[in-house]
């Protein structure tokens, strides 16, 4: 089934997974730093940048139960083009028992998706850059296979002099080219991002927010939105039109905050409002919609982690390196 406005349907989920180490530990999502990370710029190309030339980054997300994720990453900055950038991404969702109407088992099978990302980012001024992303994704679901393209294009902004940058994204424009069965088309996730960043002049301090499904504005879902709080002395319906609102609004935020402890060590939390409200128990949220990591640069690696807290059951843990083959 197939619904025309909700951010839960759809195909090719995999675009939208933090696969690197630092997105993993800054919420979930980060398009607006520019400080040659390529994991960024696999999701921003705006942030495509000369610093990147012939840097190469490699994460490995180790999700839940089975699944794991790998990602390669290279860029070249060309004088009179801009930087490209070459990506693959590999989702892995394990290993499945196939059995009949009668339970008995048939064998084995597996699911997995791979994209292949081609990225341009080019400086506009002093102040702006501009991007694009192309995309291939393939999926294969047993014996079913579905293939599709995709387009990310990208804004960014940086104020020097007062450390502030700020990024606009049209994430995931396309089509399916084939469906996993005939006439089942799905929709690609498409979404409008929006991001903010100010590092404090005189503190080792980053801050940044993100402003997430900006095309819609209720992502709440279908089960949520029927749920009504009852006065627990007077069993009256509280109907509190502001709660809603900003409790709607929130959902489409991410927090985060770097620390520059020095120019090889950082540290990095984030907050997804969003994750916290849809994955956690009233009873029992623990740190679910949190997330931390670090990064350390030891010789000509920077070497990044990252752990998310999703559920009770258990966090997921990023892990990320890079280098420059200019370095070797």
């Amino acid at each position: 089934m197939v619904f025309s406005q909700s951010t839960g349907s759809g195909v090719f989920k995999s675009l939208n997974l933090p696969a690197s180490a630092r997105i993993g530990a800054l919420g979930g999502n980060q398009i607006a730093v520019a400080d040659g990370d390529l994991g960024l710029a696999f999701f921003n190309p705006a942030l495509l940048d000369s610093t990147m030339n012939q840097r190469i980054e490699m994460s490995y997300l180790n999700y839940f139960s089975d699944i794991n994720l790998g990602s390669v990453h290279f860029a070249k900055h060309f004088s009179k083009v801009g930087t490209a950038s070459l990506s693959l991404q590999y989702l892995d969702y394990g290993d499945f028992t196939e059995t009949d109407v009668f339970n008995n088992e048939l064998g084995d099978f597996q699911v997995s998706d791979v994209i292949v990302n081609l990225g341009l980012g080019r400086q506009l001024d002093s102040n702006f850059t501009a991007g694009v992303n192309l995309k291939y994704i393939n999926s294969t679901l047993a014996n079913y296979t579905s293939s599709g393209i995709a387009a990310d294009f990208g804004l960014h902004y940086f104020k020097k002099k007062s450390l502030f940058s700020a990024a606009l994204l049209f994430k995931n424009i396309g089509t399916q080219l084939g469906s996993y069965t005939e006439g089942n088309t799905e929709k690609l996730p498409f979404e409008i991002q929006a991001g903010f960043t100010k590092k404090l002049r005189h503190a080792p301090f980053r801050l940044g927010f993100m402003f997430e499904n900006i095309q819609e504005w209720d992502i709440r879902r279908d089960s949520e939105k029927n749920i009504v709080t009852i006065d627990p002395i007077t069993e009256e319906v509280i109907e509190d039109d502001s709660f809603v609102a900003g409790d709607i609004f929130m959902r489409h935020l991410i927090f985060n905050t770097e620390v520059l402890i020095s120019k090889n060590i950082s540290l990095r939390i984030g907050y997804n409002y969003r994750r916290r409200k849809e994955l956690s128990f009233e009873e029992k949220s623990g740190t679910v919609g949190f997330s931390i990591g670090a990064s350390v640069k030891v010789s000509k690696f920077h070497i990044s982690y990252g752990r998310s807290a999703y559920h009770l059951a258990g966090p997921s843990n990023h892990f990320t390196l890079n280098t420059s083959i200019s370095d070797w």
